[in-house]
């Protein structure tokens, strides 16, 4: 973040696959992170200069897990069994060179034992093994005191049970090239080992297993287990500044502080206060929504910064066990965001994660999140000046009471096939839908009843604009055309249709003459209502789909959005190229500017919102311009 703004970002983009494992370095000046399917890649970045500093092209398929030494001279990178049965290698951060790799276990160890050291090559290639399924892999935090210049390392997953009952202990010699292992001694303690800890002086390894019991190692021999959930534990982290506390999370989002050393579960509301060695006694410190996937204790304090599955990021004080949401977001592709037409403070998103959202332009906290569950996906949202009308998967239209969320009213069976798109009238005494099967139907938004039904499109509709007055709308759909409609009668008044591609996106100018279309033809095309033809056509406007368009209110700006993932700027009267941006990871879903024309807010199926403001030299010389 900027120090002018907490709510700036910057990307680091590079990945072309989606990223299933990331590291940060203990000083926080160097990330890593690596890709899943095939060819997987591993990216090192200057996170302070937002550059990167090298691509690792060693994995054949996915990279599981990443790990950076204590002195962040070393990255360790391993992969599964699709990887040519699992890769185990670790990387020279002065060089970007592999320093070393190792085979797996044998299949069965029948006794703990000592492995011979094993002598690698120093050249890329080199192909080792490790178990399925891995789950954990974790340096030592300082160097051993036998041999300083030597690094240690652990590796932990599911399914090592049935090739080792506890988890490797690993010796790495950067200098020779070799590495070492042996199993640790679990007394015949047999688990799952799921997640890694060490504690600060690295003498004592933290093991989660999938049976709810943090299993602690010294010297790689099992110490003592302690339960603390009833599922597996997902994460860890300690301890707590002050207090020699660790914090367990479970998968149910359970968060628990635990001591180590002392092998007891804390009580409830008082870090100072141990409970029991038994955690059936007592309550879970905070019950988060979805299971704990990651955290992070902040400094010189027992607040623990805590993400899980359903993609809420949470503050959690320990010592008083209060639990504060401080950012979330959609689990599936965001299908549509749009502005209130009353306030700059309020705007809306619908997602495939069958929710509806409101959202706070101010701070971008929710201020309601609606979710039916037997509805199907969320496939479009609108706002009025007190509702936020949502369109489903099943086919009804439901209106939800701003701020509350609370549900205030639906329209069963609007359309059989799903409802695509609505718009509200500027009075706000109708709402028009579009439908899966391409039906246009407007409603009467106080009775809710159908005034009328326009069926012409043969496909689905993917637009919908209303004219001034309220007396015409708008509509566009995917088989290649777009047509203006007489609300009351229902009746057609023009139909335009373009030559090849279906029409994603539609927008209306503020002379309620012309139109701007996008679709899978890549173009970006103005249009006049009188006239059959376009009158400019933007080729290539996208390097893939066109898939959104929106004006801006005063008519003098065109965004337009695709399956690139790029956002791009066009001046209304010439159809120049402004500016283009990039945020989203995916195709971008839609696209909607602010009626003061200072921001524009843009959804993808990546799961994401972006938020830009129009504040670029370039642009305000267009203005000026104009």
């Amino acid at each position: 973040s900027h120090k002018d703004d907490s709510t700036t970002q910057t990307y680091l983009r590079g990945h072309t696959k989606p990223i299933m494992s990331m590291a940060v370095s203990p000083s926080g000046r160097f990330a890593a992170t690596g890709e899943t399917g095939k060819d997987s890649d591993i990216l090192v970045w200057d996170v302070p200069a937002c550059q990167i500093i090298y691509r690792l092209s060693e994995h054949d398929w996915g990279v599981d897990h990443l790990a950076f030494s204590h002195d962040e001279k070393l990255l360790l990178s391993v992969s599964g069994e699709k990887d040519s049965g699992g890769k185990l290698i670790a990387w020279d951060m002065s060089s970007g060179m592999i320093v070393a790799s190792s085979r797996p276990p044998p299949p069965v160890l029948s006794t703990p034992a000592v492995q011979p050291h094993l002598t690698l090559q120093r050249i890329q290639g080199t192909v080792i093994t490790t178990p399925k399924s891995l789950q954990a892999a974790l340096f030592r935090p300082t160097p051993p005191r036998q041999h300083p210049h030597t690094y240690e390392f652990v590796l932990a997953g599911q399914n090592w049970a049935t090739q080792a009952r506890g988890p490797l202990f690993w010796t790495l010699d950067p200098y020779e090239g070799t590495m070492t292992y042996k199993v640790g001694e679990t007394r015949m303690v047999k688990r799952t080992y799921v997640s890694l800890a060490y504690s600060p002086d690295g003498e004592l390894l933290l093991a989660g297993t999938e049976s709810g019991d943090i299993v602690t190692f010294a010297n790689a021999n099992l110490k003592d287990v302690i339960p603390v959930c009833h599922c597996a534990v997902g994460c860890m982290v300690g301890p707590l500044a002050g207090w020699g506390v660790y914090v367990a999370g479970g998968v149910d989002g359970s968060v628990v502080p635990f001591n180590p050393f002392a092998k007891l579960v804390y009580a409830t509301g008082d870090l100072s206060t141990p409970g029991a060695a038994d955690v059936t006694r007592l309550p879970p410190a905070a019950t988060l929504i979805g299971g704990v996937s990651s955290m992070s204790v902040l400094p010189d304090s027992a607040d623990v910064i805590i993400g899980t599955s359903n993609c809420l990021m949470y503050r959690v004080n320990m010592d008083e066990c209060s639990a504060a949401v401080l950012r979330e977001n959609h689990m599936a592709s965001v299908t549509q965001a749009c502005f209130s037409p009353s306030t700059m403070e309020l705007f809306a998103t619908s997602s495939e994660d069958r929710s509806v959202t409101l959202w706070s332009l101010l701070d971008y906290a929710v201020l309601f999140k609606s979710t039916h569950k037997q509805a199907g996906e969320c496939w479009c949202v609108c706002m009025s000046d007190h509702f936020v009308l949502s369109g489903w998967q099943d086919g009804q239209i439901r209106a939800h009471l701003i701020p509350t969320g609370e549900l205030q009213w639906c329209i069963p069976n609007a359309h059989p096939g799903g409802v695509r798109c609505l718009a509200v009238s500027w009075g706000q005494s109708f709402l028009v839908s579009g439908g899966e099967n391409g039906e246009v139907q407007i409603w009467d938004m106080e009775r809710r009843r159908l005034i009328s039904t326009c069926k012409e499109h043969t496909s689905r509709v993917t637009g919908l604009e209303i004219f001034d007055g309220d007396e015409a709308c708008l509509s566009s759909s995917r088989d290649r055309t777009f047509a203006v409609w007489d609300v009351r009668r229902g009746s057609r008044l023009s139909a335009h249709s373009q030559r090849m591609g279906a029409i994603n996106g539609i927008a209306l100018s503020r002379d309620q003459v012309q139109v701007v279309t996008t679709g899978q033809d890549k173009r970006v095309s103005f249009w006049d209502l009188r006239e059959p033809q376009p009158l400019q056509v933007i080729p290539d406007a996208h390097a893939g789909e066109g898939t959104c368009v929106c004006i801006s209110p005063d008519g003098k700006l065109v965004a337009s959005g695709g399956a690139d993932q790029v956002v791009r700027l066009w001046e209304f009267s010439s159809g120049r190229l402004l500016t283009e941006v990039i945020g989203h990871s995916s195709s971008i879903t839609s696209i909607q500017m602010s009626f003061d024309n200072q921001t524009i807010i843009s959804s993808g199926a990546d799961g994401t919102v972006v938020i830009w403001k129009l504040h670029r030299p370039e642009l305000e010389e267009v203005a000026q311009h104009n």
